[in-house]
């Protein structure tokens, strides 16, 4: 497995074929994902899974799988994205969880629960304000 950056609670790491399932129960959660259109399909979550790996060849980064470290369940997603704001490229920080310690949703939500707070980690969706 190659990993992007491990943490005393969590790994993040590129994601693969197999990560379609358990992503799937967390962009396909209507709650997770209240701030978004639509939960998604499972079309939708292989393309995002597609678009992520394309990230990583084109930009070098994109958003990465989350795993606990101690399980190896997977947890969501985060990382930097490029996208056009005004016209003009810019980075973006992104994440997208599902329940951690009974906690569900946007990073900042996450971390007020200390979800993630005890790694070093933890991102914010613009989006989810």
């Amino acid at each position: 497995m190659d990993v992007v950056l491990q943490t005393e609670r969590l790994v993040l790491r590129p994601f693969v074929a197999d990560d379609l399932e358990p992503l799937h129960e967390i962009l396909g959660d209507a709650e997770t994902m209240r701030f978004y259109p639509a939960p998604f399909t499972l079309e939708d979550t292989a393309h995002w899974i597609e678009r992520n790996q394309r990230r990583y060849a084109d930009d070098g980064f994109g958003l990465w799988a989350v795993q606990e470290r101690s399980t190896g369940a997977f947890v969501g997603d985060c990382g930097l994205t490029i996208q056009l704001v005004e016209g003009n490229p810019s980075s973006r920080s992104a994440g997208t969880f599902g329940a951690i310690d009974g906690v569900r949703g946007s990073p900042p939500r996450q971390a007020s629960a200390a979800a993630i707070g005890r790694s070093s980690i933890w991102t914010w969706n613009r989006s989810s304000r």
